[in-house]
């Protein structure tokens, strides 16, 4: 194998691993305050909210960020305050704030971005409810 041969060689491995690293991100870990049900324990008029919600955010985030997976999670609406701090406090290094809105009455879009990775929460605003409404957003499986 001639030298040339083997710096490409080399060169190729380094781009391979390079990607594999960025694509291993360490996703954060969902908030303690949020709860998963196997039933949504919302009504049609959520249901309808929560849909609407997702439509928004999806179709802002997905030509960017590729296929996003969301996932339904409802929060005590008094624990909302909680509910930054606890996402905030479990990043792990190399995570920074990704700018993305979608109209206010649809939610509150919360992201995180690592290389090609992201994570983030759709906080839809509580009505009459005790609980609200949380997708977890990520485009990693």
């Amino acid at each position: 194998m001639t030298t040339g041969w083997r710096i490409a060689l080399a060169a190729l491995t380094l781009a391979s691993l390079t990607a594999c690293k960025e694509s291993a991100a360490q996703m954060p870990e969902v908030p303690a305050v949020l709860v998963q049900h196997d039933e949504l324990p919302f009504g049609d008029r959520e249901l309808s909210r929560i849909t609407r919600a997702t439509h928004a955010a999806l179709d802002l985030l997905e030509p960017r960020w590729g296929r996003i997976k969301t996932t339904v999670y409802s929060i005590d609406s008094k624990a909302l305050p909680q509910l930054k701090q606890q996402l905030q406090g479990g990043l792990p290094e190399g995570w920074r704030k990704v700018d993305a809105a979608i109209p206010a009455e649809r939610g509150e879009l919360i992201l995180y971005a690592s290389g090609t990775s992201l994570f983030g929460l759709l906080v839809i605003p509580p009505q009459s409810a005790p609980v609200s409404p949380v997708l977890v957003l990520s485009n990693k499986s």
